[in-house]
């Protein structure tokens, strides 16, 4: 009960602060990959931005929660009439399962489409992540999905 109560305070913590100093509006949407769920994106500078995902880990980790967040940096290296910036950072997953929590260091390698003159964008990411907890194991997990900027 308290390590749920923990993750909770943990996430509206994250959204809150992300709301608070948003530059370029604020992405809600959906992902699949580690962990599949709800995606959360907020600019904190016109490159930088905090994502949050929260949901169900994958298969490897036996269901339960997961939270991960990272601090990503964007690239603007394609030209065109579209937007397709490549993105990296640094970040954190933690999973509640069943009584044995999971937690890891992880980056973020992407691409992100951004439709010109649309509210969407459209993402794909590799994050390899070096578990410490129950046992150090190291992974690549990955996350595609789709957000809607207000």
């Amino acid at each position: 009960m308290c390590s749920r109560l923990l993750f909770s305070l943990l996430l509206i913590l994250l959204i809150t602060s992300v709301g608070i100093s948003q530059s370029r509006g604020l992405g809600l949407g959906l992902m699949i990959g580690e962990p599949t769920g709800i995606n959360c994106k907020g600019w904190v500078t016109p490159s930088g931005a905090i994502q949050v995902g929260i949901g169900w880990p994958s298969t490897s980790h036996k269901g339960g929660t997961a939270i991960a967040a990272e601090y990503l940096w964007h690239s603007h290296v394609f030209h065109s009439r579209e937007s397709f910036p490549l993105y990296y950072g640094l970040g954190a997953i933690f999973s509640l399962n069943n009584g044995t929590n999971t937690f890891g260091a992880r980056g973020a390698f992407g691409i992100a489409w951004w439709p010109h003159g649309s509210s969407f964008d459209i993402f794909l990411e590799l994050n390899p992540t070096l578990y410490f907890q129950p046992s150090s194991t190291f992974e690549f997990d990955f996350g595609f999905g789709v957000r809607y900027f207000f």
